[in-house]
């Protein structure tokens, strides 16, 4: 794969699907803020209720304005037939404390319209690359004990259920609290 970290900002890659379709994926950049959030505020509550946080417009900002790639790595899919269109958002989140800086926490979102096509593997796939590109030893996530759809993508790609935690948050959606397994894969 090629991925060149000094110029992330400039990285992109044309990827198919399964179905044929042809994707972009490539770094966020300032001017996605609101087709991002055009993606997450078009979400089923079947999906949001798989999601562990409530995303909202301001948290979205928060994020663009935050943007350090040296810490998080947001990485986003457009079809190329709508290039303004953001059908997919991953996230690596990296840390430099020196007990904690051999891993990356992934997280990723599909939009309604693009799963079961074979994005979230190929999503999680890339980001497990880029973490071992990185030099880092290890991935992990978070995962609702409910989200069956994501465990499967996350087992197929190598995850391992590492502990589950129990009643770990509140979920704003299900209005309930919820428990999560936490997974991740050695490289």
């Amino acid at each position: 794969m090629e991925f060149d970290f000094s110029d992330i900002e400039g990285w992109s890659r044309e990827v198919a699907l399964r179905d044929g379709a042809v994707l972009l994926l490539r770094a966020e950049r300032p001017e996605d803020l609101e087709p991002l959030w055009e993606m997450y505020s078009t979400l089923s509550e079947d999906s949001l209720s798989t999601l562990t946080d409530r995303y909202t417009h301001d948290l979205i900002e928060r994020w663009f304005r935050n943007l350090d790639f040296e810490r998080i790595l947001p990485i986003l899919a457009f079809p190329t037939d709508e290039p303004t269109r953001v059908v997919a958002h991953t996230t690596l989140h990296f840390s430099t404390d020196e007990a904690t800086r051999h891993k990356a926490m992934y997280g990723v979102a599909v939009h309604d319209d693009y799963q079961d096509r074979g994005l979230g593997t190929l999503l999680t796939r890339l980001n497990i690359e880029i973490v071992g590109l990185k030099g880092l030893s290890k991935v992990y996530l978070h995962v609702l004990t409910s989200n069956v759809r994501g465990i499967h993508v996350y087992e197929k790609c190598g995850f391992e259920k590492e502990g589950l935690l129990r009643r770990e948050h509140w979920h704003y959606l299900l209005q309930d609290y919820v428990d999560e397994y936490r997974m991740s894969i050695l490289l």
